[in-house]
């Protein structure tokens, strides 16, 4: 019988690398036993809500790293892998009510909520690709700060407007307890990201698909599937044309030790195969 599945994501993305350093809004996570740019895709045939512990056994288990999975309301469906996990809140979804009001209404409290966040993603624009204790600290410096103002502005400003009005919502939003303490998480960590964009650009290729082959036909079709999502979105985090690589390594496989596999992994041959035009094509496809 055919199975529908469900890709869950692991990146790793050391915060010290170029300018892609931070661009991973995924929690790191080990992704084999090395420290470059790599995203890990697994397939499961039951859905993520169902399974629970299946990223804990496809991952290796390392103590220092953050576990983030692709599962959309997982504190309220599955409780117990909910307690091993923390949220960091994405502004790009907080900002979203007060951009959507602003485009509709050209509303000038929503421009306002816009241009202070605004300020949060220009201190991060200075700190981009500096190393994690870098960021913590000049997010600690000036990141907070403006946080502090955001919130007691929101809150009065909400004591302003109709109770059901759709800046109330955009405010509300914001305004959980929680959620405020998530958006506020990235602030604690250098390795955090601000918002959840570069995640869910990375698995924009199996979403815009999965209409299209919803069934693989078996669990090995499932895990072959993953296994080129992730070795497709790895190249591009090591700036290498995805289809030149592919080509590179199947003109090798063959005659390749299978104990020197690695030598074939991405990074390892990213020198040979960086072609910056070719690269671009492909990030920006």
């Amino acid at each position: 019988m055919n199975a529908s599945y469900y890709f869950s994501v692991q990146r790793q993305l050391p915060p010290s690398r170029g300018r892609d350093a931070s661009n991973s809004s995924f929690s790191r996570a080990p992704v084999s036993k090395c420290a470059e740019p790599a995203l890990c895709t697994t397939a499961s045939s039951s859905h993520p809500h169902e399974q629970r512990d299946t990223n804990r056994a496809a991952v290796p288990h390392n103590p220092n790293v953050r576990r983030c999975t692709v599962i959309e309301h997982i504190q309220e469906r599955a409780p117990a892998a909910s307690a091993r996990i923390t949220e960091v809140g994405c502004w790009a979804h907080a900002r979203r009510g007060f951009f959507d009001l602003y485009e509709a209404k050209k509303s000038a409290t929503a421009k306002e909520a816009l241009d202070r966040i605004a300020l949060l993603y220009d201190v991060e624009a200075a700190i981009r690709g500096q190393a994690p204790e870098v960021r913590l600290a000049v997010r600690q410096e000036r990141a907070v700060p403006l946080l502090d103002s955001l919130y007691a502005w929101m809150v009065r400003v909400r004591t302003e407007v109709q109770r059901r009005s759709a800046l109330a919502k955009a405010l509300d939003y914001v305004l959980k307890p929680k959620r405020w303490e998530a958006l506020r998480r990235y602030t604690q960590d250098g390795q955090l990201e601000i918002d959840n964009t570069s995640a869910e650009r990375s698995i924009r290729g199996a979403a815009v698909g999965k209409k299209n082959y919803l069934f693989f036909g078996s669990d090995a079709g499932g895990q072959h599937a993953a296994v080129i999502y992730g070795l497709i979105e790895t190249c591009k985090l090591n700036h290498i044309d995805p289809q030149r690589y592919l080509e590179y390594v199947l003109e090798r496989i063959a005659d390749h030790r299978i104990s020197d596999i690695e030598e074939l992994l991405p990074w390892n041959v990213a020198d040979k195969l960086n072609q910056p035009e070719q690269v671009s094509q492909a990030l920006a496809a």
